[in-house]
């Protein structure tokens, strides 16, 4: 099975490798981290450069033009590149956990984990809705649970996170918060498992079952990963004819999470 994810995301890999990135930043920021982890760190570290010389502004931020991420303004939409008092999201809150936690600061991870958490239980299901933001209206602001080409990935984020700070802490409440969230992917049924963007949902949950052993969390993950075998372009690509944004996202975003599935699945029982 894993041998499988690890040749699809090979194939990605060689597609980023061969193919000239579009002058915008949303088509180069994922990439560096999927080809040094594929082994490819000189084609990884001349990305970076390039996103430094092409992107990078006076004040030390990175734009594809003044005042804009992306061409594409959905890039807008998420966490830290939106106005400064909108409330925090779930993903950007669960990737700013990870990164301190990467980064040793464990304080800060635990902080981030400790929001999760309270914002799970002060129940952000509404009916058919999943709120990703509190009071959120917008299109990556809440889930309608189990409907077609849902941002899935939004929750996925958390899953990983949280089964994260758990092996870091070992906090029973970090543990139940990570369950809590797959619990919800769980009850998204089919369109989440035959989601394109459902990537993160594979990871996390996949993370989460070296945790808990669960077989459910083995299941969804790997019910995403087949699907996403099966949908790969003949060239390596995800979404040939999607905006160059998504063209390049898919391939660097999915093959970084089919390598990492591969390294986390748990090996099969007897």
């Amino acid at each position: 099975m894993t041998p499988r994810y690890e040749d699809v995301a090979h194939r990605a890999v060689a597609w980023l490798v061969e193919r000239p990135r579009p002058d915008d930043l949303a088509c180069h920021y994922k990439s560096p981290a999927v080809l040094g982890l594929a082994g490819h760190p000189r084609e990884a570290r001349a990305v970076l450069e390039e996103i430094v010389a092409r992107f990078g502004t006076a004040d030390g931020d990175f734009a594809t033009a003044e005042g804009a991420k992306s061409r594409n303004a959905i890039f807008d939409e998420i966490g830290p590149t939106r106005s400064a008092g909108t409330k925090p999201d779930v993903l950007s809150t669960a990737h700013l956990g990870l990164v301190a936690l990467q980064l040793g600061d464990l304080g800060t991870a635990r902080s981030a984990g400790l929001w999760l958490s309270r914002f799970l239980a002060a129940g952000p299901e509404r009916g058919r809705e999943f709120l990703l933001r509190a009071n959120g209206t917008g299109p990556l602001e809440v889930l309608s649970t189990g409907a077609p080409d849902q941002p899935y990935f939004m929750i996925g984020y958390p899953i990983a996170f949280l089964a994260k700070l758990h092996d870091a802490t070992g906090s029973a409440d970090v543990l139940a918060a990570a369950e809590g969230f797959a619990d919800y992917a769980l009850r998204c049924g089919e369109n989440l498992r035959s989601c394109q963007s459902s990537h993160k949902v594979a990871w996390g949950t996949v993370l989460l079952a070296r945790a808990t052993g669960a077989q459910c969390h083995v299941e969804l993950a790997t019910d995403i990963a087949e699907h996403l075998l099966g949908v790969q372009a003949v060239d390596g690509s995800w979404s040939p004819d999607a905006p160059d944004c998504t063209t390049f996202d898919d391939p660097a975003d999915i093959a970084h999470r089919l390598l990492e599935i591969t390294a986390e699945l748990p090996p099969p029982s007897g």
